[in-house]
């Protein structure tokens, strides 16, 4: 058998091939939606399982899906005072001594957070 043709050659390995074009969008596509939901997942006040999210997806999933910490962006912009969710948000943060602990450390860090004034 003599050598192949350049051109089987390209077409085997899909260089002309519109498959390898339709990956490249569904790359696109999953990229796109694991940025959403860390974006989610961090304006919910979740930090860490953010950040965690932008490596295991499904970290990110589960961030998003839960409730915001209750002094988050999300939770200032979605949750009106005193309904069920901004109750339950209070509740959760006081059972969770984790979360106490790690709010207590960012805020040596960084400093504390200053809330908007209300309207």
């Amino acid at each position: 058998m003599g050598p192949v043709p350049v051109a089987v050659v390209r077409r085997g390995l899909g260089r002309e091939s519109h498959l390898r074009d339709d990956l490249a969008w569904s790359y696109v596509l999953i990229v796109a939606l694991g940025a959403t939901l860390v974006l989610i997942t961090l304006l919910k006040g979740k930090i860490w399982t953010g950040l965690l999210g932008v490596f295991l997806p499904f970290v990110a999933l589960v961030g998003a899906i839960r409730l915001a910490r209750p002094h988050s962006p999300w939770a200032r912009r979605r949750y009106r005072p005193g309904s069920a969710k901004a109750v339950k948000a209070e509740q959760q943060l006081a059972r969770r001594w984790r979360i106490r602990a790690l709010d207590h450390a960012e805020n040596a860090i960084a400093g504390k957070p200053s809330l908007p004034p209300p309207r």
